[in-house]
């Protein structure tokens, strides 16, 4: 019995290590820059359309080529890439995806594995076990023992899936060790 509960424990923490990867891909510096000045201007957006849609969000989700109400966590940070590359003349270094754990996956291929310490401007990517869904925000900050700051496209204000109303664009307090709800760190994507 307490072999089997070694081995158990030793196979939880392989797959909880493999999930903590963190990979870095070069973008241009003013790109980066500029996106985050934009992602920070589409703070306080907020659904007013019905459930995922404004004028605003809708704009996100078009940026990327997806229905109107499609979730837009990715689509938000894609759409502040592509203004910002527009603005230089220059083109968009993410993947147009509206699926979170697309974006990584396209990334990773041209990105190298780093240790897994966030920086800020990182992406930060969840993904519900056995499943294609997830979630992505941007790290504007980072503190102590794995806790970040992120601007976050598509959550609620108050408290994670408190279904409250007020849902949209807002800065959110994280840790690159703790799951999301049901979803699960996949990993870092570093930019710099």
């Amino acid at each position: 019995m307490k072999k089997n509960i070694i081995i158990l424990f030793l196979l939880f923490n392989v797959v909880v290590i493999q999930a903590r990867q963190r990979y870095n891909l070069k973008l241009d510096s003013q790109i980066v820059s500029l996106s985050k000045k934009i992602a920070i201007l589409q703070i306080g957006i907020t659904e007013n359309k019905g459930f995922n849609r404004s004028s605003q969000i809708d704009l996100y989700n078009k940026t990327v080529g997806v229905p109107f109400g499609s979730s837009y966590c990715a689509a938000g940070q894609y759409y502040c890439y592509d203004l910002a590359s527009k603005e230089l003349n220059k083109k968009n270094p993410l993947p147009k995806t509206a699926v979170a754990n697309n974006m990584l996956n396209i990334m990773k291929k041209k990105a190298i594995k780093t240790n897994y310490k966030p920086e800020i401007d990182d992406f930060i990517f969840w993904k519900y076990p056995n499943n294609w869904k997830g979630h992505v925000e941007r790290i504007i900050e980072v503190k102590k023992s794995g806790w970040i700051r992120t601007i976050a496209f598509n959550v609620s204000f108050g408290r994670d899936l408190s279904n409250d109303g007020k849902d949209g664009v807002t800065y959110k307090l994280r840790n690159i060790y703790h799951p999301l709800a049901k979803m699960r760190v996949s990993g870092l994507m570093g930019v710099n």
